[in-house]
């Protein structure tokens, strides 16, 4: 890079000429008949699939009155329980915390750093409240890689919450990966 790199203009940078790119894979070129990037997959149609994404109905949630449909996701320096139970990353982020929608936090009695239950069909966790206006009314969320249950993990046993415990075992029936943001859940104050 240190060979190619020049900015070209104010906001504008090149980094490998074209001629010197690398492709690994079909010398760049996607396998297609097109020779293009392909959207709509005739092989899924073949199958009774939508061959190009489009939205239907059954999309769209629905969240019970009194439930919030739970999300999770990944913090910069936390992907799995290893990460969870490194000293340098907890001292970034010690445990991880449950957003909810601070109006309806308010409206439950929860305020920053309150204990709650949150319970789903397969099971219950314990977590720190943290609520913000980041999340919708119906929704709540928090970061995967913490309350682990192996003890050999000696930081991160137990430390925070592990979304696992709560989330269904949905597949996702085209591609059949976990739907792991189609769990609805209460919470209560402890």
């Amino acid at each position: 890079m240190d060979k190619y790199y020049k900015q070209l203009a104010l906001n504008k940078f090149q980094y490998y000429p074209e001629n010197k790119k690398y492709y690994s894979v079909a010398d760049g070129k996607p396998k297609t008949n097109s020779g293009k990037v392909e959207c709509n997959l005739a092989s899924l149609a073949k199958k009774g699939i939508d061959p190009m994404p489009v939205w239907k109905d059954s999309y769209k949630f629905e969240v019970p009155e009194g439930k919030f449909r739970l999300l999770t996701g990944r913090h910069a320096q936390f992907t799995q329980s290893g990460t969870g139970n490194n000293m340098a990353l907890r001292d970034l982020m010690p445990e991880n915390y449950i957003w909810i929608n601070r109006r309806v936090a308010k409206d439950m009695g929860i305020a920053f750093g309150d204990v709650v239950e949150v319970s789903s069909s397969i099971g219950k966790v314990q977590i720190k409240a943290y609520p913000t206006e980041k999340i919708a009314p119906n929704q709540t969320f928090f970061i995967h890689g913490f309350g682990q249950e192996s003890e050999a993990l000696t930081w991160a046993y137990k430390n925070g919450a592990d979304d696992n415990t709560i989330i269904e075992d949905i597949t996702e029936p085209v591609y059949g990966a976990a739907a792991m943001h189609e769990t609805n859940v209460e919470i209560r104050k402890v």
